[in-house]
């Protein structure tokens, strides 16, 4: 409508608003997910050198914050977020 871009939605387990400045890796973050704070390296298509090693030899665990969540790792982020509520919750 009117070239208005939508507001981008947000991906779970990842940061609100990533920093494109940052390698775009998703990392587990004690299962709360976050994108990894190391710079982007040149010619790694947005991730740091160690990402970018990773992807190579196998591909990135926890996915890319720009992307989906694998689906195994989205389980484990699932059960790390209900575990660490149900500690929350008790008294």
């Amino acid at each position: 409508a009117c070239g208005a871009a939508a507001a981008p939605l947000p991906r779970p387990f990842s940061p609100r608003v990533v920093d494109a400045a940052r390698c775009l890796a998703r990392v587990w973050n004690g299962g709360a997910g976050g994108q990894c704070s190391r710079s982007t390296a040149k010619g790694a298509g947005g991730l740091c050198n160690a990402h970018r090693l990773q992807e190579e030899r196998g591909g990135l665990p926890h996915g890319r914050v720009d992307g989906p969540v694998p689906e195994a790792k989205l389980a484990q982020f699932q059960r790390a977020q209900a575990s660490s509520a149900s500690r929350v919750a008790r008294p």
